[in-house]
């Protein structure tokens, strides 16, 4: 929340944007920009009762097709959103007796970009560690008001600039025509009749008799994986391209093959996000936390290498500091499953053969090697990869501590200088 704020504040111009739903605004100049998924969006000059202008985006809601109570949903939930990273909620119009959601502009969607559509003036103007983050903040947001989002997607992520001088590409959450609120003291919905996009569904969801999903945060942390694979992958998707083999292999919640080019923190942390069952995926507040985003640069990493290694090498109370330490940062139970070396169950072998042969039957060419290969070669990956930051053998006194020594050395005389003077 602080780094959503920070950005806020850098990032914002000083002119106020009118909030609130009021009847006495007004709409001009519709451009048609793109179709929704129960109605249109069109690019608008909004007009404030206050006199105060600016560009815009507006959403007509379609009559028929039962859209009406989605259109009024979503209108519901995003007045009641207020964040960096949600999109802005300006409010709503009623033109030629037809009802208009007014949202703020954007420059279009993370779609567009991971596929090359959407022409910035600067290929530096977003980085994908960077918009993920926002991304995670915006949902942990949402989460937090007891709302599951239910259609996270890149094509509902939507990528503002906020002026035409900045260089800064905010993400912003958008489409919330299936979202909704839990009642007080639930974490899940014992049925729903519309989950999201099957493309990005945990498995949960696929398995669920229609129009009885059990949409929860876990599910929608599903698609937060789902979404940032195909972010690195520019669009394509972790699995295959084959809609019903794809279908399959998200069902068996197996990992997703096509991540082997990616470094070894994300695809750890897309492992994480689309674990099979839903109460060992983190949740939204926490997904920070995993090294992808901890291990940003070169300071971080030394920061965490030292105590680490203070911790492994320590005698007295090994156990019981190791497990504050990863506590801490929500990495114990990380570390763990990615070390252990686990052996393979009668049960779980005898799956597998299950999960091949039906694989085989859509897909052919399915092997074994096909569909759990890539799991073990980005296990080996993350070991080594931990091994190689987390231990460092060649540590010495001098090499940790040496350069203090020299800053207090240099500190000290320049201090000693400017008694003198």
């Amino acid at each position: 929340m602080l780094l959503a704020q920070y950005i806020w504040h850098v990032s914002t111009t000083s002119a106020a944007i009118p909030r609130g739903n009021n009847q006495g605004s007004v709409l001009d100049n519709e451009d048609y920009v793109r179709k929704g998924s129960y109605g249109k969006v069109f690019k608008c000059n909004y007009t404030h009762t206050d006199g105060s202008q600016l560009k815009a985006a507006c959403k007509k809601c379609k009559i028929k097709d039962g859209a009406e109570p989605v259109f009024e949903r979503e209108i519901q939930t995003l007045s009641h959103l207020k964040h960096l990273f949600v999109v802005e909620h300006l409010g709503v119009v009623i033109k030629n007796a037809k009802k208009y959601m007014v949202i703020e502009l954007c420059e279009g969607s993370l779609k567009e970009y991971v596929l090359g559509k959407l022409e910035l003036r600067s290929k530096d103007m977003l980085d994908d560690k960077i918009i993920i983050s926002q991304v995670v903040l915006g949902m942990a947001y949402i989460h937090s008001k007891k709302i599951i989002h239910k259609d996270l997607k890149l094509e509902n992520i939507l990528l503002k600039r906020q002026s035409p001088e900045s260089h800064l590409l905010l993400a912003k959450i958008a489409d919330f025509g299936f979202a909704k609120e839990l009642k007080p003291n639930s974490f899940s919905f014992s049925s729903t009749n519309h989950p999201g996009t099957t493309s990005y569904m945990a498995p949960e969801l696929l398995r669920a008799s229609p129009n009885a999903y059990p949409a929860n945060f876990a599910s929608d942390v599903y698609a937060l994986g789902i979404t940032i694979a195909r972010i690195a992958l520019k669009g394509r998707h972790p699995f295959t391209d084959n809609e019903n083999l794809r279908r399959h292999l998200q069902i068996q919640g197996l990992i997703p093959p096509t991540l082997h080019h990616q470094s070894w923190d994300l695809i750890d942390l897309i492992i994480k996000l689309t674990a099979k069952e839903p109460a060992k995926r983190p949740i939204m507040a926490l997904v920070l936390c995993h090294p992808y985003f901890v291990l940003t640069n070169a300071k971080t990493k030394r920061h965490f290498v030292d105590h680490l290694w203070t911790h492994i090498k320590s005698k007295e109370n090994k156990e019981n500091s190791m497990k504050q330490m990863f506590n801490s940062h929500n990495f114990q139970e990380w570390y763990r499953t990615v070390t252990a070396d686990t052996q393979e169950t009668v049960e779980e072998a005898k799956e597998k053969k299950e999960i091949v042969a039906t694989a085989r039957k859509l897909h052919p060419k399915s092997t074994i090697e096909s569909l759990y290969g890539p799991a073990k070669q980005y296990k080996q990956k993350t070991t080594d990869a931990l091994k190689t930051r987390f231990s460092q053998p060649d540590c010495t006194v001098e090499s940790l501590y040496g350069p203090v020594k020299q800053y207090k050395q240099k500190i000290q005389k320049c201090f000693e200088c400017r008694i003198r003077r």
